[in-house]
C-alpha cells in the first residue's frame, strides 16, 4: 500500500513468464481446473488422476505453474477449456482466451478509475 513500483520494460517478460499463474487477474480457481481438466498443461492429467480428491495438492501443483507455462499452450486449446466453464459456454470463450494470453504477454487494455 501507499507504494509505486516502476517495471522496466526490459525486466518486464522475466517477471512475468516467472510469476505464478494464480497470480494473474482473472485466473482463479475455476479457470484453472478448467485448463488442468482439459489437459492444456504437460503432465496435468497424469496429476489429476492421481489425486482428484485432494484439494491442497491441487492447489500445491497451481502455484507451480507460470505465466510461461500458459503461453505455451495453443490459444484453441485454452479456449476449448474455457467452454467447459459455465461463464463462458455462451459467450466468450475464444475472447477470454485471448484476454488471458495478452495478460501473460503483459497487455491489459482494462479501464483504471
Amino acid at each position: 500500500p501507499k507504494s509505486v513500483n516502476l517495471l522496466y520494460p526490459w525486466r518486464s517478460s522475466m517477471l512475468l513468464y516467472s510469476m505464478p499463474l494464480r497470480k494473474l487477474h482473472g485466473l482463479g480457481r475455476g479457470t484453472m481446473k478448467a485448463l488442468d481438466q482439459s489437459c492444456c498443461f504437460s503432465g496435468s492429467l497424469k496429476q489429476h488422476s492421481e489425486d482428484s480428491s485432494s484439494s491442497k495438492k491441487d492447489d500445491k501443483n497451481d502455484k507451480n505453474k507460470t505465466v510461461l507455462d500458459l503461453l505455451q499452450v495453443p490459444q484453441e486449446s485454452i479456449a476449448k477449456a474455457l467452454q467447459t466453464m459455465h461463464a463462458y459456454q455462451e459467450s466468450g470463450s475464444k475472447e477470454q482466451s485471448e484476454l488471458l494470453i495478452q495478460r501473460c504477454r503483459g497487455l491489459d487494455m482494462t479501464e483504471i478509475v
